[in-house]
């Protein structure tokens, strides 16, 4: 075996084990009353995740197109306070204990069913459930941002806080999504996923079919600002069909 060869096996065995270790799942938001990362759960009705924070954390519900509702993990300096906000209403409810600390991460979880909404704590959606108000919109996307004026609000999304990877991507074949902040010339999906994972606020990419055997891939990352609850809150992405590009997603 030649030393180029060897070299170029071990080049792609030190990639594949960055791609497995990258940390996708976990993410922090600092920008004041700005979603910085965006969550697809179009095939799901519910949602858990973790958060480490003081006080004024939130996360904001979308359709396909505006944003249909918001909770808020705390309020003012109090931990122990949830509210909902719901068509300009803003029902709350005071629970037991802290909702979310600065110091050790709180698992939390968020359910829709299209009558209700719903929000509890741990790793099992319907179990400790802590608040529920009538919901009836459709939830396709969570934003996530802070209110409050913490230097960071750090989250971790899924069901634990393993190590995500390249296999977590869903795929749109003939869909490209143009609101992108980075780009870059890769050998295969596996790279293009690797600086998606390492990119915090990144929630998927664009791979365009491959030239001369390197594709381009698209890193997506919107910030979106804060709208009160009587302004039109848009997601306004800019979506193109091209039958040589794929999109990917979390």
């Amino acid at each position: 075996m030649t030393a180029f060869s060897l070299f170029w096996k071990l080049h792609w065995i030190y990639l594949l084990d960055l791609v497995h270790f990258a940390e996708c799942g976990t993410f922090f938001t600092k920008a004041l009353r700005e979603v910085s990362y965006i969550q697809n759960v179009s095939e799901q009705n519910h949602l858990v995740f973790a958060l480490k924070s003081d006080p004024q954390s939130v996360v904001y519900l979308y359709n396909d197109v505006f944003k249909t509702g918001a909770v808020a993990m705390g309020k003012g300096s109090n931990p122990k306070i949830i509210f909902f906000a719901i068509d300009c209403d803003y029902p709350e409810h005071l629970h037991t204990s802290d909702l979310a600390t600065p110091t050790e991460y709180s698992w939390l979880w968020i359910k829709w069913t299209g009558t209700q909404l719903k929000f509890g704590t741990g790793k099992t959606p319907g179990v400790d459930l802590v608040y529920s108000t009538p919901f009836s919109h459709d939830v396709k996307y969570i934003g996530f941002a802070k209110y409050g004026r913490s230097t960071e609000s750090h989250w971790i999304v899924g069901q634990t806080n393993e190590h995500m990877n390249e296999s977590e991507f869903k795929k749109t074949e003939g869909r490209r999504i143009r609101d992108t902040s980075s780009a870059y010339h890769v050998s295969s999906s596996f790279q293009c996923a690797e600086f998606c994972l390492s990119l915090n606020g990144c929630y998927g990419f664009n791979l365009s079919l491959k030239v001369n055997g390197f594709s381009v891939c698209e890193l997506i990352q919107k910030d979106m600002e804060y709208i009160m609850c009587n302004d039109i809150d848009s997601l306004d992405w800019t979506v193109e069909e091209n039958s040589t590009w794929t999109h990917y997603y979390l």
